[in-house]
């Protein structure tokens, strides 16, 4: 039975399917009455404790794999819905920096105690990339350990080494992941950073573990 998990404003649609103890969820949009698929995540049917507002389908939505709504990462920190969002002014000229800050100072004047807003260290002469996120750091919000039990179930371990790091990025301030430094989020290298960048933008646990399950295949 196919179970509509997320459905975007642009008529993109997660739905998923359950069948021979896998999971499939399918991001798909439709022309007329035919889906066309255009990403599969498949993970083991198996039930994960970990529950938080931080993570879901809506947030994976807009991992520019496809069409999303660009004003949802300049609300949904603020909103609860997650950590921490980056968006990319793009630039026409060098005039169009100083439109850019000012967009920036706008966005922060809107911002509540709880979260603030940067510039990412990432630049070209033809983006001007933000950020938004909440306060604080990842063990804040979740439970590491708990976060490594439900990869275990999933079939996921990580070695000693790999759970220090993990640690050691749940303990840093989530602005930092802004600097590109101690890992670039938008570029892993290795299954604890995709862990990581997944509690950060707030991607759905199942969908970072397919991303691991498929590259260990």
């Amino acid at each position: 039975m196919k179970q509509l998990l997320f459905q975007s404003s642009l008529g993109i649609q997660f739905n998923k399917e359950v069948s021979k103890g896998l999971c499939t969820v399918k991001v798909q949009t439709k022309t007329g009455k035919r889906a066309y698929t255009l990403r599969r995540y498949t993970y083991p049917n198996v039930k994960l404790s970990i529950a938080s507002p931080f993570l879901s389908w809506e947030n994976l939505n807009c991992c520019n794999g496809w069409a999303y709504d660009k004003g949802y990462l300049l609300t949904a920190v603020q909103e609860g819905k997650k950590l921490y969002a980056g968006s990319t002014i793009r630039l026409q000229s060098p005039a169009d920096i100083e439109k850019a800050e000012a967009h920036l100072e706008d966005v922060r004047s809107t911002l509540p105690d709880t979260c603030l807003a940067g510039k990412e260290m990432v630049m070209n002469d033809r983006s001007f990339p933000i950020y938004i996120c909440r306060r604080g750091r990842l063990k804040d919000y979740f439970n590491l350990e708990q976060v490594l039990e439900d990869y275990k179930r999933m079939g996921i371990m990580l070695s000693a080494q790999d759970k220090r790091i993990l640690f050691y990025l749940g303990s840093i301030e989530l602005a930092q992941f802004a600097t590109g430094k101690p890992m670039c989020y938008f570029h892993c290298i290795s299954d604890v950073e995709l862990m990581a960048t997944g509690l950060l933008l707030g991607y759905p646990l199942e969908s970072t573990a397919s991303l691991i399950l498929e590259d260990q295949t």
